[in-house]
């Protein structure tokens, strides 16, 4: 059984996506990032998933 997260965007759409590429695109960003090099995208090498209920309460 895979697991699954529902995510939902700001404009009220929604997407269901395996956890285990969630994991995927936090390393590809982590590691592009780093590629990069660049001092000015230095406060982008860290990020979270917000897991928001549609009552809008939001966890982390």
């Amino acid at each position: 059984m895979i697991r699954r997260q529902e995510i939902y965007f700001i404009n009220n759409n929604s997407t269901s996506i395996p956890l285990g590429q969630l994991c995927l695109v936090q390393d590809v960003i982590h590691n592009v990032i780093n590629k990069l090099s660049a001092s000015l995208l230095s406060s982008a090498t860290d990020f979270a998933l917000f897991l928001c209920h549609k009552n809008g309460s939001i966890n982390k």
